[in-house]
């Protein structure tokens, strides 16, 4: 929710943590179920959970390479810092040897 600039509910607002983003998204239903914060996604769920917030938010129209890269850079650095403070996402795309992931 911090990365796309959401405003969640008053739960939300007064307790902006993981459990009521999950509960957030959830009531919006950019995420599906119950929207637990501890769950390990696969890539296909995240660009599930990427496109419906687009959507959600108006900007599901083409975008350039560049914003597209910028876009997908700030979700990236969102996502490592939440790792980072909830010792999750272990073996992301850093920790794959050899392997460089472009957008095309």
């Amino acid at each position: 929710m911090k990365s796309f600039g959401l405003k969640g509910g008053i739960l939300y607002t007064l307790f902006p943590g993981p459990r009521y983003a999950c509960r957030e998204l959830a009531y919006l239903r950019i995420i599906q179920g119950g929207g637990d914060p501890g769950t390990h996604l696969q890539g296909g769920q995240f660009l599930q959970i990427l496109g419906n917030t687009l959507t959600y938010i108006g900007e599901d129209e083409a975008l350039t390479a560049a914003e597209a890269q910028r876009l997908l850079e700030d979700v990236s650095g969102s996502l490592r810092n939440a790792a980072k403070q909830t010792g999750g996402f272990s073996a992301g795309a850093e920790d794959v040897p050899g392997e460089e992931f472009q957008l095309e």
